[in-house]
């Protein structure tokens, strides 16, 4: 049976895209995973699409909670991916997007960085959404306008 709902992230950080799955866990928490596909911000936007529909194809459901003396180490595959140590020297001057796809929708929703950790808030209200299907060149172009409406 077809997962009803995929989740995947996306980042603009120093010239470059970080595509990259989520997967949710048997507690019903979303945690980062990998493979990250790293492309130039000057890919085609059916290039960048095509990560990102890769990446919600990748989406993993109920895969075991980690034990909560593991979640403080768990791998952080966007920044082995970056080359950095630690979130906050991730996310400065990061933009951030937040995917998601249902059998019907795919929505591409903006968020701002909230604090100095790293963190970052979803904005709903600037969310695009596309009806699937729909092409990778759309998506890739759908992702480039979320991504300007990142605070």
């Amino acid at each position: 049976m077809p997962l009803k709902h995929r989740s995947a992230g996306l980042y603009l950080r120093s010239g470059k895209f970080f595509v990259y799955p989520y997967y949710r866990t048997t507690a019903g928490v979303l945690i980062a995973s990998g493979p990250v596909t790293i492309l130039p911000d000057t890919a085609e936007a059916g290039e960048l699409g095509k990560a990102i529909l890769l990446s919600l194809q990748k989406y993993k459901d109920n895969l075991p909670h980690p034990h909560p003396s593991e979640l403080n180490n768990l791998p952080e595959p966007i920044l082995e991916a970056a080359g950095v140590k630690s979130w906050p020297t991730f996310s400065k001057g990061a933009l951030a997007c937040f995917i998601s796809s249902s059998q019907t929708e795919l929505t591409i929703t903006p968020s701002h960085r909230a604090g100095s950790k790293g963190a970052y808030t979803h904005e709903p209200d600037q969310a695009i959404g596309l009806t699937l299907p729909t092409t990778p060149e759309q998506v890739g172009i759908s992702a480039r306008e979320a991504l300007s409406r990142c605070e």
